[in-house]
Formats: structure tokens, C-alpha cells, sequence
């Protein structure tokens, strides 16, 4: 059995580099971690991601 490392695991270390964006406010906030929960999935957001979100704008990230 070999071991591989998702896709998804691949995009997220491709940028790991570099500095996450600078957000304007509580919406942009909001819609880069949609963006980026639609790109590499919403279990590989980190925390910084999601810092600053409302319980609410959690629970539409999540869907449920």
C-alpha cells in the first residue's frame, strides 16, 4: 500500500508560504473562506481562515 496526500492537501501546502490576505472586514472575511472552503473544502480551512466569523456565517460555511 502506498501512501498519497489528497488533492485537495496538495493545493492548501502549494501556497503555504506566503502570508494569507489582508481582509477589509467581516464580509470579506466571510466570502475568501467561501472561496476557499469551495476550492480545497471546508474540513481543510484553518483557523486563521475563520477568524473573526460570526456563528452564523459558520453555520452557512459548514451547511447545517
Amino acid at each position: 500500500m502506498v501512501w498519497r496526500a489528497s488533492p485537495r492537501w496538495a493545493e492548501i501546502r502549494k501556497g503555504e508560504g506566503s502570508p494569507p490576505p489582508r481582509r477589509k472586514n467581516e464580509q470579506d472575511s466571510f466570502e475568501a473562506a467561501r472561496d476557499k472552503a469551495d476550492d480545497v473544502g471546508v474540513e481543510n480551512l484553518t483557523s486563521d481562515d475563520i477568524s473573526g466569523l460570526t456563528p452564523e456565517q459558520l453555520k452557512l460555511l459548514r451547511g447545517y
